[in-house]
This record gives structure tokens, sequence and C-alpha cells, in this order.
């Protein structure tokens, strides 16, 4: 905080010393609960997206002793006959969760949502006790309490529930806070910065690398979220998409052309949808001018200009 105090509760440094805690937060989907004073308590799940960078999602992984092992067949073919047996369908009617898109599209698939996807940017990533993890977190834990106090007024928000995705990637080469833990805030501060500030071009490629498979796990859930109940109404869910820096750039990449199809196929007195869910939003975008430029031409050949005015070639 700006005062400079910190709040134990969300600081995974602090709280992970603890193995059994070490193993909770290290799970793809979280279900956070937070006790209050004034009433039920605050709830919200907190999901993870992880790219490679070669774009590649990262697999599951089952727990074993002290080390993380990936899921392979053989424990992709017990789970498969555990489902088998526990829902009396054969194999062609499953679908594994063997991936972290996977168990959000599954958590995603029932019920109502107000869904927030987060992808970080530079000098960060998804690892224990990163602050952009610990800040999302509370962003969730604020829209929770927003959709309870407007529940007298909008009785949809009585009923969704909220989960927050942090789409995570290798936006740090540098482990900043490692420095600072075995050099000192001062000392190991300086290298830290001064070591990172080097990557930034070399991080750039990799985020525009991993916007298409990015963005179609986004899509995949935007799908998820527009399937009706089984009743075949509207589930209300909503979808809101933000990207901070790099992450900006990230968004950027990977829907600038649907955004200029978008504007090409807009039909005057209509609303332009949404480019991805309900929103989008782009937090101080590290991105070059001509992905900007490029919309405003769009959108200016697609405005009906004053007599004797021109668009610039």
């Amino acid at each position: 905080n700006a005062d400079g105090l910190r709040d134990p509760t969300n600081d995974e440094d602090a709280i992970a010393d603890d193995p059994r805690w070490r193993t909770r937060l290290r799970c793809a989907l979280q279900r956070h609960v937070i006790p209050s004073a004034r009433g039920a308590p605050l709830a919200y799940t907190l999901g993870f997206l992880e790219f490679k960078e070669d774009g590649e999602p990262y697999a599951l992984v089952s727990r074993s002793g002290d080390t993380d092992v990936a899921i392979d067949s053989a424990m992709l073919r017990h789970a498969m006959e555990g489902e088998m047996h526990a829902r009396g369908r054969p194999a062609a009617g499953l679908r594994p969760v063997i991936t972290q898109l996977d168990a959000l599209t599954q958590h995603l698939s029932t019920g109502t949502h107000y869904v927030i996807a987060f992808v970080h940017g530079w000098r960060h990533d998804a690892r224990i006790g990163d602050v952009n993890v610990a800040d999302l977190r509370y962003y969730a834990a604020h829209a929770a309490r927003f959709l309870r106090q407007r529940c007298p007024a909008d009785p949809h928000a009585c009923d969704a529930d909220v989960t927050a995705i942090y789409v995570g990637w290798r936006g740090a080469r540098v482990d900043e806070r490692g420095l600072r833990a075995a050099l000192g805030d001062g000392l190991g501060g300086f290298f830290g910065t001064l070591s990172a500030a080097a990557t930034l071009f070399d991080r750039k490629p990799v985020s525009e690398a991993i916007a298409p498979a990015a963005v179609s796990a986004l899509r995949t859930l935007e799908a998820t979220l527009a399937k009706p109940a089984p009743d075949g109404t509207d589930r209300h869910n909503k979808l809101v998409v933000a990207g901070h820096s790099l992450g900006g750039n990230m968004l950027a990449t990977g829907l600038k052309d649907d955004l200029l199809k978008g504007v090409r196929r807009h039909r005057p007195g209509e609303v332009l949808p949404s480019v991805l869910g309900n929103l989008v939003i782009l937090i101080n975008p590290a991105s070059e001018a001509n992905k900007w430029t490029a919309v405003q031409r769009a959108v200016w050949e697609r405005t009906p200009a004053l007599p004797g005015a021109t668009v610039a070639p």
C-alpha cells in the first residue's frame, strides 16, 4: 500500500512457507472465501491460464511427493475409467480435464458467472508471490462485493459467481524478488531493475507470439459462457478482459484483425459489439502506433466525410 503497510492475508510469500498452503496456491483452480463481520462471507474463484514461450498451454500436473508430475497417458486413462464408472458413460462421451483451459471450461459451463480475465505484462509471471496475482485477488474480492451491493436492484447479480482468470506467460526473465531477498531491497532492487530493463524488447516478440493461443483460449471461454442453461434460458454471464503493458500488446496483436473486420462490417445506427466478451480494457499497452492507426483509418473509411473533406492517403 501507499502507506507502506502489507496485508499478510494476501501475500503468498508470507503464507507459502507452510507446505500445505504452497500446494494449494499452485492449484490451477482455487476457491477463495473472505470472512465478513457484516454478513455472509465473500467468495470468488481464481483460475490460471499459462502459456509457454511458443504459445503451447501448460498441462495440469499431479503432485507426487515433493515434485510435480505431468499428466501422462496412464494417469489420463485411469481418470477416464473412474469417470466412466461414475457417470456410466462410454469413453467417447467424455472430455477429460488435462489442461488449465479444460478445468476453467468445466467450471464455467454451469451457473451464472462474472468473469474477469487479466493478462499481465513485462516483469511479471504466474509464480507464487507475484504482485499482479495479489492485485487480481483484490479486484476479484471487490467485484464480489459490488455484485452483492447491486443485488437488490439487479436480480441477476445475486446469482453471479465471480471468477478471476490470470493469463500467465514468461513476462519476467529476471528473478527480481530473488535478488532482493538475497542482496537486500537496495542492492538487490538496483541490480534487478538494471537487469530487467534490458529484457523489454526480448519479451515483446514473445507476447506477440503467444497472442493467437491466448485469444483462442479466451474465445473458448467466451463460447462456454454464451451457452444457455439446460432449460434454454440465458445465464446472464459476463466476461471482462484486461491487459497491462505487454499483456495489452498481446491483446492488441491478437484482436487487431477481428477489430478491423468488425469496423468494416459495422452498419450505421447499430452499436459496435465488443471484439471479445463484454468489454476489453488495455492498460498502458506497450504497442506500436500502427496497431491503433490501422483501426483509426478503418473508422475514418466508414465515417461519411463532410463536403470538401478528404481522407489522408
